[in-house]
């Protein structure tokens, strides 16, 4: 029987990436090795190991994330919290970090999710590039995408 997800599930801030790595590591030992990774969500991961600071445990986390989803040749998905600006902002940018904006520098790409009380009434958001490492981009191109969140099916309905 062939096997396509696999779900690992922990509470807040008692696993780190170490640990994350370990359980797929104990999974490729039993032959199975993800193509994607996703982790709900970065910030509330457990610090790594030693004595750091806020920040600097912050930037160890995505540094560690990014190591992993380049040793397990994946795509690793997570999300992270912008910062109480983006509450007024009609679209994001690589200004509306929170906590570090060392973050940016280890992803790959960055996509922000826009929303005005108006759009979130008729079920439509935007979504941009923030943060796009191979490739050209704008990050005032947006995607427009229609959803039905209780039923968590996205459509996109426009392209980049």
């Amino acid at each position: 029987e062939e096997i396509f997800f696999k779900l690992s599930v922990h509470s807040n801030s008692s696993i780190n990436v170490l640990g994350i790595k370990s359980i797929i590591d104990m999974m490729g030992v039993q032959g199975w090795v993800p193509d994607v990774c996703v982790i709900d969500y970065a910030d509330i991961l457990a610090p790594p190991p030693g004595k750091m600071d806020v920040r600097d445990q912050i930037n160890a986390t995505w540094k560690q994330l990014r190591s992993l989803s380049q040793e397990l040749h994946c795509l690793l998905v997570t999300a992270t919290q912008a910062d109480a600006a983006s509450y007024s902002r009609k679209l994001l940018d690589r200004t509306n970090f929170s906590e570090d904006k060392r973050k940016w520098s280890h992803v790959t790409g960055a996509i922000g999710i826009n929303q005005t009380p108006e759009e979130k009434e008729l079920g439509v958001m935007r979504l941009n590039w923030i943060v796009r490492r191979e490739g050209e981009f704008d990050v005032r191109q947006v995607v427009h995408v229609a959803s039905c969140l209780p039923l968590a099916n996205p459509a996109v309905v426009s392209t980049f």
